[in-house]
């Protein structure tokens, strides 16, 4: 056993050396020649959020001591909004890369961001709007029905540029 802890011990001093020599600095030039890019790029390939998604109770509008215009007179609290809120097909799609690079002009340095495409839907909404005294429409009747039905839009912002002025 102590044969092989001394061996052990003169093989590190003999390897110290090999291993002192092999410490060189790589220079911001001789990186950018490995990587062949600068800046960071994030990839996203067919990233899809999908399923379904559910809101209990969205309360849009009201008022906790009613109102009063000399002709009509409601003195309790009011609300209105929709419950039973539920999201489902496709609702979010990123295609592309988020691109993150800095770079230098004249005295100002700058962050660029540059964004992928962002396609909102294609989702179905729907819901059941209701008029309650209560602010969570526990306590309400129906006013309708909200339904939307291949709900898309598309986000295309190509870039945003951070700098100190």
């Amino acid at each position: 056993m102590k044969k092989l802890f001394i061996l052990a011990i003169a093989f590190l001093f003999v390897m110290l050396p090999f291993t002192s020599f092999t410490k060189d600095v790589i220079t911001d030039s001789d990186l950018d020649q490995v990587t062949a890019e600068s800046g960071v790029s994030i990839g996203f390939s067919n990233f899809a959020l999908g399923g379904s998604a559910v809101a209990g109770t969205v309360t849009l509008l009201g008022d906790s001591n009613g109102y009063n215009d000399g002709t009509y007179v409601y003195p309790g609290s009011g609300f209105t909004g929709a419950s039973n809120i539920a999201i489902s097909g496709n609702i979010m799609q990123i295609g592309g890369n988020v691109v993150i690079d800095v770079g230098t002009s004249g005295a100002s340095t700058a962050v660029n961001i540059g964004f992928p495409t962002i396609t909102l839907g294609t989702a179905n909404v729907s819901g059941v709007m209701t008029l309650s005294s209560t602010v969570n429409l526990t306590a309400g009747r129906k006013l309708g029905e909200l339904g939307i039905v291949g709900l898309s839009t598309q986000v295309a912002a190509q870039s945003i540029q951070i700098f100190a002025h």
